[in-house]
């Protein structure tokens, strides 16, 4: 158990960390669920900071989410209410930085290749990206967003409409309005997984809302979103896979686990 770890999904939420995993979350999405869900996001941040400080600094619940919990960030409920238009909070978007030039990177389309990419965001970072040999079968490399104020750096790729994402991260993330609320997981629904011999946990679902008027996010354990998080060293992790819905072999819970253990 590393205490730290959970200690760091306590402090105060980054706005602009926020943004960034939300844009992640919401780019499969068609344009009118995007701002239903980016409506969604900003109207429950105020109340599930609320409702997250009030749980933490329970110290039973503390000791319990430290024991069950190392990566994902608990909640005892599968539903929570969203709060009026007028509780929203504004989100910062993402700070922009200067990108290294790199030899044979110059003009823009080399600069988006996955060699100009990759090389670039690990100048900008300053540490080594974990890669894979080739590309997942099936699927097409995007983008690699690199976030050097978070030290943190998202590989992004696309299959079928749907989005596979790694995000990888030098020190303890800051705490996210994002992750505070549509990103809190029930502890029942965390399973516990070895990477590597590294300790990890894989989740299925997410929070959602099913209806245009609804009023309350209730926790869909079908929903095509899963999520594995480990940790390395001073490295933390996470493979999303967010569209598609497979059998353990395929795409579900033991290919993620393999994927994770490809990375070089």
């Amino acid at each position: 158990m590393n205490d730290d770890f959970i200690t760091s999904f306590r402090k105060p939420p980054r706005p602009e960390f926020a943004a960034a995993l939300y844009k992640r979350i919401s780019q499969p999405m068609n344009t009118k669920n995007a701002r239903l869900r980016s409506h969604l996001l900003t109207a429950s941040v105020s109340a599930m900071l609320l409702a997250m400080v009030l749980v933490f600094t329970n110290p039973r619940v503390q000791a319990f989410a430290q024991e069950i919990l190392q990566f994902f960030t608990p909640t005892q409920s599968n539903t929570f209410s969203l709060p009026t238009q007028d509780t929203t909070s504004e989100i910062t978007a993402t700070p922009t930085f200067t990108a290294p030039v790199l030899a044979g990177c110059e003009d823009v389309s080399a600069s988006l290749t996955y060699r100009c990419a990759v090389g670039i965001a690990e100048v900008a970072l300053g540490f080594d990206v974990r890669e894979w040999l080739s590309d997942p079968e099936g699927f097409t490399f995007v983008s690699a967003l690199a976030n050097p104020t978070q030290s943190q750096l998202i590989l992004t790729y696309a299959r079928d409409g749907s989005e596979l994402t790694v995000t990888q991260i030098r020190g303890d993330p800051a705490i996210s309005a994002w992750e505070l609320s549509w990103g809190a997981v029930p502890v029942e629904s965390v399973e516990k997984v070895r990477i590597n011999g590294f300790d990890g946990e894989y989740v299925r679902g997410m929070f959602v809302v099913k209806s245009q008027t609804g009023t309350e996010a209730v926790w869909e354990p079908d929903a095509p979103i899963q999520r594995l998080r480990w940790r390395e060293g001073d490295m933390i992790f996470e493979i999303q896979m967010g569209g598609l819905i497979g059998d353990d072999e395929s795409i579900g819970k033991d290919w993620l686990i393999s994927l994770a253990e490809s990375l070089r």
